[in-house]
C-alpha cells in the first residue's frame, strides 16, 4: 500500500483488550474491525470446527476488512465474518473499525485502491516499448474506445496489451482504479488473465495473457476474407458453457458481484486447445440503485438494450450469453440476412424465426451432421430467446443458463462419445 495509507491507518489504530475465551467476531455475522495482535493468540475456526488455526502477535484477523472498500456494498452493508475469532488467553491488540477505514478511503481514494491491485504496475515507458512505440502491425484487435496489441515484455514474456482512449477525469480516475484492482483479483481457468496494468493520466493500458486463437467472432465469421472455421456444434456449446461459467464465476465473487460491460463473441478469446477466454476487462459493478449506479467508464453498446431498464442493467450478462448463443446457432447466416452485424436486428430476426417455428431458415447448417442435432439446436434456441428477454421474470439466472448448457453439452458428448473437436 501507499506510504500515506499505512500511516493514515496507523493513526486510527486503537487499543483493544480481550480475556480467556471472548468472543471476538462470529461467522456470518458484520465484520466490524480487523485486529493486530500484540500480545496473546486468537483462536479461528469454522462454525463446524474445521480450519482450526491460531494467529499470535505480529500477525492479523480480519484483514478481509481491507477488500471491503473494493466490494459493491461499500460503504452501506458491511462484509460478514467468514470465520469465528475467540480469544485463547489474555488477548493485546491494535483495532481498525469500519468506520475509521472508511474515512481513510474517502481522504485517499485513488492511493488506496491502486494499493490493493494485486498485479504488476508498469510503466507508460514499458508499455510503449512492449508495443514496440504502438505499431499498428501489432494490433490485433479494436474496439469503439480500445486498441488490443500483441506485445513483449522485457522478460520476454508475449502479452496482449490493452489500451484505452480515454480521458480520465479527476472524479473517474479513483472508480478506474478500483476496477482494475477486482480484476487483478479474479481466477478462473476461462478469464483471461490480467497480469498488470499502466494507469499514468496519459496512459491507461491493460496487459493481460496472450491468446493465440483469436476471437470467436473471427471462428464464426472468418476474418480479412479468410473462410471461418468449422466449429462443432458440441464445440460451439462448450464455448458457450465455459463462458457461461466464467460469468456465474464473477457474479458469485464475495468481494464485489461484477460484469463485463458486454459480453459478445468478440470479447471470447479461443486458446490453441479452444477453451474459451472472457475478456473481462473493462469490468462493472453490478448497481445497487439503477438511478444513480456508474457505468463503466467505456460505453456499453446502445441499442442492445434499454438503459433505463433495471433488468437488463443488472441482467446484461444473461442478455449477452443470449446473443451469443444466437451468432453460435446462425454463424453468418443471420448477418447475411440483415446486411450487416446488427445486434439488434439480429436479436429481433432470431427471436422472431424462433417463435415462428422457422430457425432452420438462418440456422448455420456446418452444425447439422447427424440425426438429433436440430433439436438440440432448438434447445438451444429455446434458452437464448428467454435469455434475451426484456423482463426480468422471463429471463433465466446464470446459474439456470450453466446449468441447462451442461446438460446439453453432456448429451452431445454422450452420443458423440468422447470430445468436443474443431470440425
Amino acid at each position: 500500500m501507499d506510504e500515506s495509507v499505512l500511516k493514515a491507518i496507523c493513526r486510527y489504530l486503537k487499543p483493544k483488550k480481550y480475556t480467556k475465551n471472548d468472543i471476538i467476531t462470529q461467522e456470518g455475522e458484520p465484520l466490524k474491525m480487523m485486529l493486530y495482535i500484540v500480545d496473546g493468540f486468537v483462536n479461528i475456526e469454522e462454525r463446524d470446527g474445521s480450519n482450526n488455526l491460531q494467529r499470535g502477535a505480529g500477525e492479523v484477523y480480519g484483514e478481509e476488512l481491507l477488500s471491503w472498500p473494493l466490494s459493491n456494498s461499500f460503504p452501506v452493508v458491511l462484509p460478514s465474518a467468514t470465520l469465528s475469532a475467540t480469544a485463547v488467553g489474555d488477548v493485546v491488540a491494535l483495532a481498525l473499525t469500519y468506520s475509521n477505514l472508511k474515512n481513510v478511503v474517502f481522504e485517499f481514494g485513488r492511493q488506496y485502491f491502486f494499493g490493493m491491485i494485486t498485479c504488476q504496475k508498469f510503466s507508460a515507458k514499458v508499455v510503449e516499448k512492449a508495443t514496440n512505440t504502438y505499431d499498428v502491425s501489432k494490433i490485433i484487435r479494436k474496439g469503439i474506445s480500445t486498441s488490443v496489441y500483441k506485445g513483449v515484455l522485457p522478460d520476454k514474456t508475449v502479452v496482449e496489451v490493452k489500451t484505452y482512449r480515454v480521458n480520465c477525469s479527476y472524479d473517474d480516475y479513483p472508480y478506474l482504479v478500483k476496477l482494475v484492482a477486482v480484476a487483478s483479483r479474479t481466477n478462473h481457468i476461462n478469464l483471461v488473465r490480467l497480469l498488470g496494468c499502466c494507469l499514468e493520466k496519459k496512459t491507461i493500458a491493460l496487459v493481460s495473457e496472450y491468446i493465440p486463437n483469436g476471437t470467436l467472432f473471427e471462428h464464426i465469421h472468418g476474418k480479412e476474407g479468410k473462410v471461418s472455421s468449422p466449429l462443432s456444434l458440441e464445440l460451439r456449446m462448450k464455448i458457450a458453457s465455459e463462458t457461461a461459467g466464467a460469468l456465474a464465476y464473477l457474479r458469485s465473487l464475495t468481494t464485489t458481484p461484477i460484469l463485463p460491460s458486454f459480453v459478445s463473441t468478440s470479447s471470447i478469446l479461443l486458446d490453441d486447445n479452444c477453451t474459451a477466454k472472457l475478456c473481462s476487462f473493462g469490468l462493472r459493478f453490478v448497481p445497487n440503485n439503477s438511478n444513480n449506479s456508474r457505468f463503466s467508464l467505456l460505453s456499453i453498446r446502445r441499442g442492445c438494450f434499454d438503459p433505463e431498464s433495471k433488468t437488463l442493467i443488472e441482467k446484461l450478462d444473461v442478455y449477452g450469453i443470449g446473443v451469443v448463443l444466437a451468432e453460435l446457432l446462425t454463424g453468418p447466416n443471420a448477418i447475411s440476412s440483415i446486411g450487416k452485424r446488427d445486434l439488434e436486428k439480429l436479436k429481433i430476426l432470431f427471436l422472431f424465426l424462433v417463435e415462428e417455428d422457422r430457425l432452420n431458415e438462418i440456422l448455420d447448417g456446418k452444425i447439422i451432421v447427424k440425426e438429433g442435432d436440430f433439436e438440440t439446436a432448438k434447445k438451444v434456441a429455446h434458452l437464448a430467446t428467454r435469455c434475451l428477454r426484456y423482463e426480468e421474470e422471463e429471463m433465466p439466472s446464470m446459474k439456470e443458463v450453466v446449468a441447462e448448457l451442461e446438460g446439453i453439452l453432456r448429451n452431445l458428448r454422450a452420443e458423440q462419445g468422447g470430445e468436443a473437436s474443431f470440425s
